[in-house]
């Protein structure tokens, strides 16, 4: 949530139970880097993609017209320029022979402007996070494209495993669940056959 004080964040805290919320999921296409500094440490050097800025802020308004539409009070976004908009608010100057549904409409359109002017901004204004992060260990059939073989082992160190959604070929877009329990279950499989043919080898050996 926003902070704009503790009295605020306080009554948004307070008020938690009565919020519906929703998160806007979007398949990023803009790519990063990992690098190391000068202590050792991990660099993440991540952009916001143009594409992805317009996909975060379409969905951002898409959010706000369902929550207009099942009625809801107020709308606020993430943005700690941008205040909570109460769209029920009679504000001087209104119409009174205005219909309420089309005056919360004009009232959110006004929104909804703000925060397309805001934008999506990668910085302490308006904090985005990742989700379900998937590929990073990619699964192939060869060593120069992908770092796990079809079984899941790293191709460059023998009997080191990875069975998590990293082993996707690409981001899927949708949450991975099904799939990362199908995946985890199959190299499972490979790694207690290869345990069993390697155990059998070594027995024969000794």
């Amino acid at each position: 949530m926003p902070w704009k004080g503790a009295a605020q964040f306080k009554d948004l805290m307070m008020n938690a139970h009565k919020c519906p919320v929703v998160i806007v999921l979007a398949r990023d296409k803009g790519s990063g880097r990992v690098s190391i500094d000068a202590n050792g440490d991990p660099v993440l050097n991540y952009p916001l993609a143009a594409h992805d800025r317009r996909s975060l802020i379409d969905g951002l308004e898409r959010s706000l017209r369902v929550l207009e539409a099942a009625g809801v009070e107020k709308v606020l976004t993430m943005h700690q320029q941008l205040e909570m908009c109460d769209l029920d608010e009679a504000r001087a100057g209104d119409d009174a022979a205005e219909v309420p549904a089309v005056r919360r409409r004009r009232r959110l359109d006004e929104y909804v402007a703000t925060v397309r002017e805001a934008g999506v901004d990668p910085s302490y204004r308006m904090p985005l996070f990742s989700a379900h992060q998937m590929g990073s260990c990619r699964m192939g059939t060869a060593a120069s494209n992908s770092v796990v073989n079809e079984e899941g082992e790293v191709w460059e160190v023998r009997n080191l495993y990875v069975a998590d959604a990293s082993t996707f070929p690409s981001p899927s877009g949708a949450n991975p669940m099904i799939t990362t329990l199908a995946i985890s279950h199959s190299i499972a499989q490979h790694i207690k056959r290869n345990l069993r043919e390697r155990a059998g080898q070594l027995k024969a050996a000794l």
